[in-house]
């Protein structure tokens, strides 16, 4: 039997059944009990009457008595068909929410902080503080040079590619220094290449040089002055090829004409050389030198920059320098010319760092006349000074000429002209400070 749903409209044709309860004290007992009708039939409809009662569509009621009808889907999962809320359900929600609304007003209300804060008006504030107190510097006026601080790398001069000065041969002997980092002297010999070819060439030379020189002894005994040119000129070209000869037995042993260090090497006894082909390169520890980068501005403040004193500071450690020269040209990307210096002559060689190596160049400029040297911290926020002038802070907006780097400091300074400082130039911030504030200046002992 099929009935239809009258409780809700949007159910779907529905066997109609109910429940049959029977409410005890004890435990209430609930049985499922279909709809009857007397004729059974399938096109038979039910509908809901009352909360105790249902009726079949011919008029028929059913068994069951003060029974209430839920309704269930049939071609799915079963799923109650709900009926309308009723009104006692409708005003406890809206009860609800009429509590939820009161209690979030009042935490916004309760959580708001006051806009304002009640003072007595007969003991206003601040009048028993005392003033803050600040320190102070006296600069003196004078002649202060300028530092231009430059970050460059230490490079060498030039690197030798090291090349055998002959046409080849076997290694059959490397020298300790013969290794990357090795250091040399001047003319050491690094290697020595089998010499026995060179050997007999010179050796060569030498019997044709021999032969040559008999030669002329008889020309000069026939007394023929045309035979006698011709054999000296035979002589003095033997004596040329018996030199080149000993010139190329004597680089067989491979050395360079400066003090120096191997930066790479590619050779091991037993390898063959061969003419033209770099087995390694080395450099001149005398020609170690720093390149840095360098503004138009800086430039022109040191011009003529060649030739003034400098300090390079590597991770090696501190050294005294000279700059050699400027570049010609300007970077393409950072837009800086090139400055670069040596170091002194008296350095150790040993002692110089190595190259590649990062480096902070401070060369010195021209002093400044009439000019204070203040440390950072005498800088305020929006480029003035504080100076104490009869008990209270006055700015001073001081004229800049150069960020400099202190010597006896060792940090960056400012290089101002001098103006009157009054008490003295306020060190480090003041909080709350503002024109005409009244302060105390600390005493030297504190």
């Amino acid at each position: 039997m099929r009935c239809r749903c009258w409780a809700r409209g949007d159910c779907a044709t529905i066997p109609c059944t109910h429940w049959d309860a029977t409410h005890r004290r004890s435990s209430p007992r609930r049985t499922r009990t279909p709809c009857r009708h007397p004729e059974g039939s399938d096109g038979t409809t039910c509908r809901r009457k009352s909360r105790t009662r249902a009726v079949c569509g011919n008029g028929q009621q059913s068994v069951a008595t003060k029974a209430r009808l839920v309704y269930f889907r049939v071609d799915s999962a079963p799923r109650p068909c709900m009926a309308e809320p009723t009104q006692g359900t409708k005003l406890s929600g809206y009860i609800q929410l009429a509590v939820v609304a009161v209690v979030l007003a009042a935490g916004i209300y309760f959580g708001q902080a006051p806009d304002r804060i009640a003072v007595d008006p007969a003991t206003p504030l601040g009048t028993n503080e005392e003033p803050p107190e600040v320190a102070v510097i006296e600069p003196v006026a004078g002649a202060h040079p300028a530092s231009v601080v430059l970050t460059g790398t230490v490079g060498p001069h030039g690197i030798v590619a090291m090349m055998p000065s002959v046409n080849g041969g076997r290694v059959e002997w490397l020298s300790p220094a013969m290794r990357i980092g090795g250091a040399f002297k001047a003319n050491e010999v690094l290697l020595r290449i089998e010499a026995k070819d060179y050997e007999l060439d010179v050796a060569e030379a030498k019997s044709e040089l021999r032969a040559a020189e008999a030669r002329l002894e008889r020309r000069r005994r026939e007394g023929d002055a045309a035979r006698i040119r011709r054999a000296q000129a035979l002589v003095d070209k033997a004596q040329v090829v018996v030199e080149r000869a000993e010139l190329a037995l004597s680089r067989a042993a491979f050395s360079l004409p400066f003090d120096g260090r191997i930066g790479q090497a590619q050779v091991s006894v037993g390898q063959v050389l061969s003419p033209g082909v770099s087995f390694g390169n080395a450099y001149a520890t005398g020609a170690l030198e720093v390149g840095a980068g360098i503004g138009n501005e800086d430039l022109a403040y040191l011009a003529p920059v060649a030739g003034r004193a400098a300090t390079i500071m590597t991770d090696a450690g501190m050294f005294r320098g000279e700059v050699l020269r400027v570049s010609a040209l300007v970077a393409p990307m950072s837009r800086l010319a090139q400055v670069f210096l040596k170091f002194a002559d008296d350095t150790p060689l040993d002692s110089l760092p190595l190259p590649g190596s990062f480096a902070t160049v401070r060369i010195e400029g021209d002093p400044f006349e009439n000019t204070f040297l203040l440390p950072r911290a005498a800088e305020q926020p929006g480029g003035h000074v504080w100076v104490v002038k009869d008990g209270q802070l006055e700015a001073v907006t001081p004229t800049l000429l150069r960020r400099a780097m202190s010597d006896t400091i060792g940090r960056q300074t400012w290089l101002v002209r001098a103006f009157d400082t009054g008490e003295g130039v306020v060190v480090g911030s003041v909080f709350g400070s503002h024109r005409g504030m009244r302060v105390r200046v600390a005493s030297s002992d504190d």
